[in-house]
């Protein structure tokens, strides 16, 4: 992939984008008109049930760990 440095390359980039952007959408819309309660509710299990695959047994906030990582990024800056 090349960077659009021209207003041409950029302009067709952009266009790029929009008409991507519109296909995702009408997809989106596709999908939604094609679910059922039913497999709605199937989905959210299936999302609900990865809770616990993901969960960390901590009493932690998570900010310690986020300010650990600022840190490191300050460091190598």
């Amino acid at each position: 992939m090349k960077l659009a440095i021209t207003p041409e390359d950029q302009h067709q980039w952009m266009m790029q984008w929009r008409q991507g952007a519109t296909a995702l959408d009408e997809f989106r819309r596709f999908e939604l008109q094609a679910l059922t309660e039913a497999k709605a509710w199937q989905q959210i299990e299936a999302v609900l049930s990865l809770a616990g695959h993901y969960s960390r047994d901590t009493d932690a906030s998570g900010l310690v760990e986020q300010q650990a990582w600022f840190r490191r990024l300050h460091q190598h800056e």
